[in-house]
């Protein structure tokens, strides 16, 4: 099972479980959070995702982690197609929701 799985397979708890991968700084750490959550990761498991972590957290804006945290990982933020912001996220599997002209689309 790849990593995103068993993210997923945490059901609610993922955005929660990500929101802490994201601050883990050593893949002991990472591999401690697997842990507590029932995920087991191998060394070199670890290693990866802290790699593909620290290079997300130095391309992503906020609002773009945010959107990462939210479950969508590794999404980019999508512009609006009503006024062009880029200040959006996802309000169900289907839309996206824009957080300046309050638009679904």
């Amino acid at each position: 099972m790849g990593i995103q799985e068993r993210f997923a397979s945490l059901g609610q708890n993922r955005e929660e479980v990500l929101e802490k991968a994201v601050q883990c700084k050593t893949a002991e750490e990472l591999i401690q959070l697997g842990k507590d959550n029932k995920i087991a990761l191998s060394e070199q498991e670890a290693v990866e995702l802290l790699g593909l972590l620290n290079r997300k957290r130095m391309e992503l804006s906020d609002s773009a982690l945010d959107v990462a945290a939210g479950g969508w990982w590794w999404e980019p933020s999508y512009q609006c197609r009503h006024c062009g912001s880029m200040n959006t996220s996802w309000k169900d599997p289907y839309a996206l929701i824009c957080h300046d002209c309050g638009k679904t689309f």
